[in-house]
């Protein structure tokens, strides 16, 4: 599990999938994920359970969505570059290349020439298709809440009409960021949310015809990926 997984949900004893058993899941009590020792490594703490060596546990939990490295790759020429092999770069509108190690890197490198070149491959996000925008509206949502923020805290007792200024530009972010959390939630099937940009969760099952199925977006209600770990 990384920084950003949580656990959803544990089967414990976890049967094999051919017994076509009913699955027996742990309760929220039963384990805490955020268990560190002195040295600060995270651990899985099961306070009620000690399973054996010959037990299997089926564990379900949330991934982060990461870089995938393309096939396509690009020569750059640029004089005393400093890059290896691997490293993060990202590529701005004016073609300057800038290391970096940030999550929001465009290229890694995968050739180095010499001083004066190397060849970096694109990167892309393995986010589902479906997915991708409601992400992108969300984090615009979030961003635009924390400059509204930003501006409503900012104040000058000496210019007026600066201050005025602040709040009017305080007020668009935060509409600007209400517009993009909606997009979100009507993707995700949420509802008009409490106003924070936190959309409220429709119930995890409902009772349909059986003329009738729940349609999208009403069937699809997240927009993380499960891995399972045994």
């Amino acid at each position: 599990m990384g920084e950003f997984s949580r656990i959803n949900a544990i089967q414990y004893p976890a049967y094999a999938v051919s017994a076509d058993q009913t699955p027996v899941y742990l309760v929220a009590g039963d384990w805490n994920e955020d268990y560190f020792d002195a040295s600060n490594l995270r651990y899985l703490f099961l306070p009620n359970h000690a399973p054996a060596l010959t037990e299997t546990m089926r564990i379900e939990y949330t991934g982060a969505y990461t870089w995938t490295v393309s096939t396509t790759t690009i020569s750059v020429t640029q004089t005393a570059h400093g890059l290896s092999v691997n490293d993060y770069i990202y590529k701005n509108e004016a073609n300057v290349w800038v290391f970096t190690n940030s999550p929001m890197a465009t290229h890694q490198v995968s050739a180095v020439g010499s001083v004066d070149t190397f060849t970096a491959k694109i990167l892309a996000s393995n986010i589902p298709e479906a997915d991708f925008f409601p992400i992108c509206n969300r984090a615009a949502c979030l961003i635009c809440f924390e400059i509204s923020a930003k501006y409503s805290r900012t104040s000058d007792s000496t210019i007026t009409l600066d201050s005025v200024s602040h709040t009017t530009r305080a007020s668009e972010f935060r509409k600007a960021a209400k517009e993009f959390c909606g997009l979100y939630n009507s993707a995700l099937g949420l509802g008009s949310g409490n106003g924070k940009g936190e959309g409220q969760y429709q119930p995890a099952s409902e009772f349909v015809d059986f003329n009738t199925a729940p349609g999208y977006p009403g069937s699809r209600r997240w927009v993380f990926h499960n891995d399972e770990r045994r």
